[in-house]
């Protein structure tokens, strides 16, 4: 959460601040890697094949010291979420009340500063109009969660914090918000039984694909007239959904020169060749790609499956975290939203929280089937 704030600090201090608690944490944690080897195994070789690409583009020692920090700054996440003995549910309120804080901060700020909410690059105190939004997102998920596992008293207070969210998104001028708001609201009201459906890797991957699949039939999509009336008549966009359009249309070339391990961490290969400052690949995955290559991606998708694949069996409590889960995978396929720490938190959260419930079933499995002590009666021998 530090890492995403904007405040007006020298940036080498930022940095060293920054590095200090990463390394700190990094090597108080480290022993409790051994009892989860595949999921720290899947993250260091994504993080060596990150390093490796800056480093063979020549993107400098600075990108490649960058590219290492965010690999700790993951393992982190699944150190802290994972590995200390605070239950899942209380993290989950602490995150919770840190969020609520920031989120009441930024927002105040937003209505009262003269931000100039069209340039798509504004800074707010926890970074752009997106960070905004997926704040707020995730702090609704994080509510529903805790009320499901403890329960809340003011129980419409998720709604409160739902129709809050997207007047946010709307005067920071985030359609993407906007769309992940009434996604969780539509996630949030189907029937409880599917989500045992939901809450598994097979579902995740189908939705994955379907998601890369769309990218590359853009055309399809941008014929219906459904479409064409959302974008345009609600949320005031272009058909060609901001330029992405045409960033697609480059991806197949982009990857094809380097596609195995990428062009390096925060390249601006998508820039260069749509001759736009800052313009990026607009896809989860493909972003994956850019950066890392398939290589990249292979560890990436092995992380993610890893951290979900027993969570099917637990459904009821672990739904919420789902459905911010969900969002942000939908909402992929046109942001680069996966790389983000929010999305690996989540992530880990879920994967501790599942560990967490099996391991409470199995004891309760040990203490069932435990041979139960006969208390032994006594009887007195009367005489006469």
């Amino acid at each position: 959460i530090f890492s995403m704030l904007r405040i007006q600090i020298p940036h080498y201090l930022y940095l060293v601040l920054r590095y200090a608690a990463l390394m700190y944490l990094f090597v108080k944690y480290i022993k409790t890697a051994r009892h989860q080897k595949y999921i720290y195994l899947m993250i260091a070789g994504y993080g060596v094949v990150l390093v490796f690409s800056t480093l063979q583009n020549g993107m400098g020692i600075n990108n490649a010291i960058s590219a290492f920090s965010y690999i700790i700054q993951i393992v982190d996440t699944y150190f802290l979420i994972s590995s200390t003995k605070i239950s899942s549910q209380k993290k989950a309120k602490s995150i919770f009340g840190v969020l609520l804080f920031l989120s009441l901060i930024t927002d105040v700020m937003i209505v009262v500063l003269p931000y100039d909410v069209t340039a798509p690059a504004v800074q707010y105190l926890v970074g752009t109009k997106f960070t905004v939004s997926y704040v707020h997102c995730l702090m609704i998920c994080l509510f529903e969660y805790y009320d499901i596992n403890w329960g809340v008293k003011h129980k419409s207070l998720y709604y409160v914090l739902l129709v809050g969210s997207v007047i946010i998104t709307r005067l920071v001028n985030c359609s993407t918000g906007t769309v992940m708001c009434a996604l969780i609201f539509l996630l949030h009201i189907i029937p409880l039984r599917l989500w045992k459906s939901l809450c598994n890797w097979k579902a995740v991957a189908i939705v994955s694909i379907a998601i890369t699949v769309l990218l590359f039939g853009e055309m399809t999509v941008l014929n219906n007239d459904t479409f064409i009336n959302t974008v345009t008549r609600i949320f005031n966009k272009n058909v060609n959904l901001t330029g992405r359009t045409y960033i697609f249309r480059y991806l197949p070339v982009v990857i094809a020169r380097k596609p195995w391990i990428g062009y390096g961490y925060y390249n601006s290969v998508v820039a260069i060749y749509m001759g736009t400052e800052g313009a990026n690949p607009q896809n989860g995955f493909m972003k994956i790609i850019m950066d890392s290559g398939f290589f990249g991606l292979a560890f990436y998708i092995g992380l993610m499956f890893s951290s979900i694949v027993n969570t099917a069996k637990h459904y009821e409590k672990l739904y919420p975290l789902y459905i911010f889960f969900y969002v942000m995978l939908i909402v992929s396929a046109i942001e680069i939203n996966l790389t983000g720490g929010l999305f690996f938190l989540i992530m880990a959260m879920i994967y501790s929280s599942a560990k967490e419930l099996s391991i409470e079933d199995q004891k309760q499995a040990d203490y069932s089937s435990a041979p139960r002590k006969r208390k032994r009666i006594r009887f007195k021998r009367i005489r006469g």
